[in-house]
C-alpha cells in the first residue's frame, strides 16, 4: 500500500486523483488508516491457520515451474463430485499470498464446497503479462484436478486484483481454446471489489513496480477484452463491493457488469454492495463467517447451480 505521507493526503480535494481514488485505505472510517493493511494481514493470516489446523487439505500443489506458482485444496475429505470454490488473493499484484488467504476455507467446506487458494508471483519479480499467463495454467490444472475427480462445477473468483485474474479467465480467445470436457465445468465468477480497467493505474504509484505500458494495460484489462464465450452450461457472475470502496471500485464493477450483459445477455449477473461499516478489507476477512451475507451469496450461488 501507499506510505503514511500518501495516507495523510486522502481529503475531499484529492478525490479526483487515481492515486487515492485507488487506494483502499484512503476510504476506511473504522481504523486509523495507516493502520487498515496490518489489521487485515493479521485477521487473514489467523484465519488461515485455523483453517488449516481444522480442514483437511493439500498443501502447495505445483501448477507451474516458477517459484510461486503453488495453491493449496482444502476439502479433501469431501467426497468427489464437490464443486471447487478457487480464490486467487488480492495485494494489488504485489504482495500478500495463498498461506494468508484461507480465510473463506471453513464456512465453504462446511457447505460441501472444496477451496483452491491460489498464489502467483508478484511483481516487480514477474509483470502483469507473466501474473496472467500463470493464472491461466493454474486454471487448466485444477479443471484436470475437477476432471479426474469427476467434478462438474468449477467457480473462479478473487479480491480486488485478485478478482482481475479471476476475470482474465474470460478472455474470448483464451476460454473458447479450453477443451470443451474443461470449459463445461466452469460454471460461473465471484468478482469482489475488483479492477477490470487497469490503465488508471498508470498515474499511480502502484505502477513503479507493475511497469504498465499503455498497451500492457489494454491488453491486460478485463473490461476490454470481454467478448463472445463459447458456454456449454448456465454460466453466473457474481460482482460485489463495500459500501467504504472507493468509489472507482464502485464504478469498475457497475461497468464490467454492463460490458458482460452487452457481450453475453445470456450470462445470469448480480452485483451486490454490502452495506454498514464495510470497507475493501473486512469485505473479505469476513468471509471467514457463515452467516455474513456475501458468504451466504457465494454458497447459494454455487449450491443453486448444481
Amino acid at each position: 500500500m501507499l506510505p503514511l505521507s500518501i495516507l495523510c493526503a486522502c481529503n475531499v480535494a484529492s478525490l479526483l486523483c487515481p492515486e487515492i481514488q485507488y487506494n483502499p485505505s484512503c476510504s476506511v472510517t473504522r481504523v486509523p488508516r495507516e493502520e487498515a493493511l496490518q489489521q487485515f494481514i493479521n485477521i487473514t493470516t489467523n484465519a488461515s491457520n485455523i483453517a488449516r489446523e481444522t480442514v483437511p487439505h493439500r498443501l502447495n500443489l505445483r501448477y507451474g515451474y516458477r517459484k510461486e506458482q503453488l495453491l493449496d485444496l482444502y476439502g479433501t475429505d469431501l467426497p468427489p463430485g464437490a464443486p471447487i470454490f478457487v480464490y486467487i488473493h488480492g495485494g494489488f499484484w504485489q504482495r500478500l499470498s495463498k498461506d494468508i488467504s484461507a480465510y473463506p476455507v471453513i464456512p465453504l467446506r462446511e457447505a460441501g464446497i472444496k477451496s483452491a487458494i491460489v498464489g502467483y508471483d508478484l511483481a516487480p519479480n514477474v509483470t502483469l503479462d507473466v501474473i496472467v499467463q500463470e493464472i491461466r495454467e493454474m486454471a487448466v490444472f485444477i479443471l484436470n484436478i475437477a476432471k479426474e475427480e469427476k467434478t462438474k462445477d468449477v467457480w473462479f473468483g478473487g479480491h480486488s486484483s485478485g478478482a482481475h485474474l479471476a476475470a482474465s479467465l474470460l478472455e474470448p480467445d483464451w476460454f473458447n481454446s479450453l477443451e470443451p470436457c474443461l470449459r463445461r465445468m466452469v460454471r460461473g465468477m465471484v468478482l469482489i471489489s475488483g479492477i477490470f480497467d487497469v490503465t488508471p493505474l498508470m498515474e499511480t504509484s502502484f505502477n513503479e513496480n507493475l511497469r504498465l505500458t499503455l498497451e500492457t494495460a489494454i491488453r491486460q484489462s478485463p473490461m476490454f477484452k470481454h467478448g463472445d464465450l463459447q458456454l456449454l452450461r448456465s454460466f453466473s457472475v457474481l460482482l460485489s463491493y463495500a459500501r467504504q470502496d472507493p468509489p472507482s471500485f464502485h464504478r469498475q464493477s457497475i461497468e464490467y457488469r454492463k460490458v458482460i450483459e452487452k457481450k453475453n445477455p445470456w450470462i445470469r449477473t448480480k452485483l451486490v454492495e454490502i452495506k454498514g461499516e464495510t470497507d475493501h478489507f473486512n469485505l473479505v476477512t469476513n468471509l471467514q463467517y457463515p452467516n455474513y451475507e456475501l458468504t451466504r451469496d457465494i454458497i447459494g450461488l454455487i449450491k443453486n447451480s448444481q
